[in-house]
């Protein structure tokens, strides 16, 4: 029966740490993109290839398309970062590909 609780609660961690952040990463993406006046055509999560950000830091990266409120077409890489343990607020960082 412990060993059954031990996998349980083990298994919540795992959840809370990795599951937490991929739950609301589009929805921080999202209010990101309102806030800033930006409408977001595709966003594309990246694992391997992640653009500028050569990083061990926590964080989930976006090739990103974005329509500005002029119209115009904008892509980049987006970095969001967070702190599972601390819930502390998302952070991120943008890095525009030159147009």
């Amino acid at each position: 029966m412990s060993a059954f609780i031990i996998f349980f609660g083990l298994l919540g961690i795992l959840f809370y740490m990795v599951g937490y952040p991929n739950l609301t990463v589009r929805k921080h993406l999202k209010s990101w993109a309102d806030d800033n006046g930006f409408a977001v055509i595709e966003a594309e999560r990246r694992y391997v290839r992640q653009g500028p950000f050569v990083t061990r830091r926590r964080g989930i990266v976006f090739k990103i398309e974005v329509r500005v409120s002029t119209g115009q077409i904008r892509t980049g890489w987006i970095w969001l970062g967070y702190n599972c343990f601390a819930r502390a607020p998302w952070s991120e960082r943008i890095v525009w590909d030159a147009d």
